[in-house]
């Protein structure tokens, strides 16, 4: 299980490496790579607010356009 703290989460229209189209992401500081969080076809976007709850990376609240 990967500890919360090792992970960021952001937010926009953001294309990864792989040319994955994510409009959430998350970096991971133990593995040093991105992924997308949800797909861009079910999270349109660009997502321009977000919330982590509770610092809880499993429960993300988004918003945008």
């Amino acid at each position: 299980m990967q500890n919360n703290q090792d992970l960021l989460i952001a937010a926009g229209s953001i294309a990864l490496s792989d040319n994955t189209v994510a409009n959430v992401a998350q970096f991971s500081f133990a593995n040093m790579t991105w992924s997308a969080v949800g797909s861009a076809a079910d999270l349109p976007g660009p997502v321009t607010a977000l919330e982590v709850n509770g610092g809880n990376a499993s429960s993300i609240f988004a918003a945008g356009q």
